[in-house]
């Protein structure tokens, strides 16, 4: 099967005079019974058959209008919307922040960005903290504890698949990653990158809506030095050439899109080190759409990427890194993150990245009454509405600063233009 892929414009809204903003079905459709097979190859007979001895009415020719039809029924494009998001951290300063007195709530930190997820078909982020439990007690670095509350504020904010391949997944150790499975499948979010064992380790996510599957793929470069046990290698996906290319075949034989959320590279480096390069030109020959990047803690570019292995050749989607969603990291730029916003769309002839749309987030922390508070905001709505508690009027012009200078350093100019630049992207499958 030959493969092509072309661009189309990246999707992106001005504002301010010049700013830019944004704003499990497992199974596809079943055929109809009339479209069913039996065991010899027949034709099912349809439910309405003619009782014995009642005439058959003759069938009407299939008119040029009906033949038209079905052409566009074919061609009828089927569209994911997905946002994926950086590292989602929790540091001692943002645990204490979410406990209220008698529960712990960090529903608030969300607020600002659910009404942007409810947009997208799916929403994806990677957990850089574990839920070791009560009885363990709750820490921030070196080693991540999280209260399980983190796990239903990230399923209420619209967040519905988690990955957990990353270098503090072992934090807790075994029993706090087996922990941490279980309460992320507890309030229904879906995971990937760890794993209870072998089996489930083999078993490739995939995610179908409207129509397209996407397969989620995580891996690590390690996990602090934290030895994963003898004989229970599945528990964490490492980066491993030989596991990601077989996982990657075995996904691109199950998904329309295959993705790869990868942990490397260096931390607080903005820009992409030789060895994240190496990385993602090997994910992209061995069959990769797209590569979602983390770890440094900071943004880092987002580039199209051409790629091609013996049976097709094209080009993809890579953001080397996604920096911080949430965290209590202040040096500035650790506490911008971004959403990647990605339309997929898919014909019966074609599978296409549609379009990218890159939106800055603010992480907001601030002292009210007492206590301290963390938002995670879309810098676009930030800097219109510049009504939020304990910021200046000199403060929201040194963020619409960042914020240029950011979307610059993020995206690259040729995708800047609305109308000129890329063409549309498309894989094209020939029988």
């Amino acid at each position: 099967m030959e493969s092509k892929v072309k661009w189309l414009s990246v999707i992106l809204l001005l504002f301010l005079g010049g700013l830019l903003g944004g704003c499990t079905e497992t199974d596809g459709p079943q055929p109809d019974l009339e479209e069913r097979s039996d065991q010899a190859g027949e034709a099912l007979p349809p439910s309405s058959a003619v009782k014995e001895g009642e005439e058959r009415a003759e069938e009407d020719p299939i008119t040029d209008e009906q033949l038209a039809n079905e052409a566009d029924d074919k061609l009828e494009e089927k569209e994911l919307r997905m946002m994926v998001v950086g590292d989602i951290m929790m540091h001692m300063p943002q645990i204490e922040a979410g406990f209220t007195g008698e529960k712990y709530d960090f529903s608030p930190f969300f607020e600002e960005v659910a009404p942007l997820f409810k947009e997208a078909d799916l929403v994806m982020g990677n957990l850089e903290t574990t839920f070791g439990g009560p009885e363990r007690g709750y820490s921030g670095y070196p080693l991540f504890s999280a209260p399980d509350a983190l796990a239903h504020a990230l399923k209420d904010a619209g967040f519905d698949v988690i990955t957990t391949a990353n270098n503090h997944s072992l934090d807790t150790g075994e029993k706090g990653l087996l922990r941490t499975i279980d309460q992320l499948e507890a309030v229904g979010l879906l995971r990937t990158g760890t794993f209870r064992s072998q089996e489930e380790r083999d078993t490739i996510l995939t995610v179908t809506k409207n129509g397209i599957t996407i397969a989620i793929l995580a891996y690590t470069y390690g996990t602090n030095g934290i030895p994963i046990p003898d004989g229970k290698e599945y528990l964490v996906n490492l980066l491993d050439q030989s596991l990601i290319k077989a996982d990657i075949e075995q996904a691109k034989k199950k998904a329309d899109f295959v993705s790869v959320a990868i942990h490397f590279g260096a931390e607080y480096q903005v820009e992409p080190n030789e060895e994240q390069r190496r990385w993602v030109d090997q994910l992209f020959d061995w069959g990769a759409d797209l590569i979602f990047g983390s770890h440094p803690h900071v943004l880092q570019p987002l580039e199209h990427r051409t790629w091609e292995n013996e049976e097709e050749r094209g080009e993809g989607l890579v953001i080397f890194s996604l920096g911080n969603f949430i965290s209590n990291q202040r040096d500035e730029p650790r506490d911008i993150g971004g959403i990647l916003d990605i339309t997929l769309t898919k014909t019966e002839s074609e599978r296409s990245i549609n379009s990218v749309n890159f939106i800055p987030t603010y992480v907001h922390r601030y002292e009210l009454e007492g206590r301290r508070h963390y938002q995670v905001i879309p810098m676009n709505r930030l800097l219109e509405l510049r009504t939020y508690p304990a910021l200046s009027e000199a403060d929201y012009d040194v963020l619409a600063e960042r914020y240029q200078k950011m979307m610059d350093h993020v995206v690259p100019v040729h995708m800047m233009a609305e109308e000129e630049g890329f063409e549309p992207s498309r894989r094209q499958t020939t029988p």
